[in-house]
């Protein structure tokens, strides 16, 4: 999403409890029975993110952006993990967002356990948790853009780009050698014109001539023989 902050909520530890309300001793006897494994002290309890000043903003457009309800098991309070994600508009420069940790009442207000402020979106952080200046536990967090920016389809390859492209061509076969081209001796018009009018018979002109030299030896030697017979 352009314009945002996307808040990756990782994980809470050493939470504080809210202050005691009427009615609160009742709900961890009730909550004890039930044995359902969970902090009666930190039940359904909520991340809520909203900005530290909202005066530009209609409340209709973004009010506070929570998470969903967990419990915090017993004697889990130490660090539990949450990897919760929240999309907020990104807020004003020099403003920054409120994170707090609520406990949800259905008769009462919700109570507050801890709060901090985030201004930038440097990515990891790790904040303490406030209650009236006190200390009331530790978020750890990632906020950065909701959206990040497209690299330029025409903008020349990083260098890790180029590492790659060059360990791909190394991976590849080496192309095979083409075999060399034969060159062909050039031919005039006048000769090819010339052996065309000779006609096919002058093709075979030298193997007749020499067929007609070895017709010749072979007679001169026949009259030598009969020359050399008659004489005995």
């Amino acid at each position: 999403m352009a314009g945002a902050w996307r808040v990756n909520i990782k994980s809470l530890s050493h939470l504080q409890r809210a202050s005691w309300r009427p009615g609160d001793g009742l709900r961890k006897v009730k909550h004890s029975l039930i044995s359902d494994g969970a902090d009666a002290d930190f039940r359904n309890l909520v991340v809520e993110i909203k900005f530290l000043s909202s005066y530009h903003l209609c409340p209709s457009v973004f009010k506070a952006a929570r998470t969903r309800a967990f419990h915090v098991p017993e004697n889990g309070n130490e660090k539990l993990v949450l990897n919760e994600v929240l999309f907020i508009p990104e807020p004003r420069r020099g403003e920054g967002v409120v994170v707090s940790i609520i406990k949800l009442h259905k008769h009462q207000s919700d109570a507050l356990l801890g709060e901090a402020v985030v201004y930038h979106s440097t990515g990891h952080q790790t904040l303490d948790l406030t209650r009236k200046d006190a200390f009331a536990g530790q978020i750890s967090l990632s906020v950065t853009s909701g959206l990040p920016s497209r690299p330029d389809a025409h903008s020349a390859p990083s260098p890790s780009q180029q590492q790659q492209q060059q360990h791909h061509q190394q991976q590849q076969p080496p192309h095979p050698a083409l075999p060399p081209t034969l060159l062909l001796a050039p031919t005039s018009a006048t000769g090819l014109h010339s052996k065309f009018k000779a006609g096919p018979g002058t093709s075979k002109g030298p193997a007749a001539s020499t067929s007609s030299s070895k017709f010749n030896g072979c007679l001169s030697f026949l009259q030598r023989a009969a020359t050399i017979c008659s004489s005995n």
